[in-house]
């Protein structure tokens, strides 16, 4: 249980770690004039995300793991 609990987290790390270069590469490409609405964009899906996080964390079991990563 710990150690798939932990798998999924590493999984999860890299996910993150892929989306944020990605995201990174293109800001480093996109024009300044579309900086804006890319932050934009990215702050209503940081929203969106964390909803979605705080209600599967609501409604999941209890246990020491997924506090730690709450």
């Amino acid at each position: 249980m710990l150690f798939e609990s932990l798998d999924k987290l590493k999984r999860n790390s890299i996910m993150s770690a892929i989306l944020l270069m990605t995201l990174g590469a293109i800001i480093l490409i996109c024009p300044q004039a579309y900086v804006g609405m890319l932050a934009l964009v990215a702050g209503y899906t940081l929203v969106v995300v964390s909803i979605v996080m705080i209600l599967n964390f609501l409604s999941g079991n209890k246990s020491l793991m997924e506090y730690m990563k709450f």
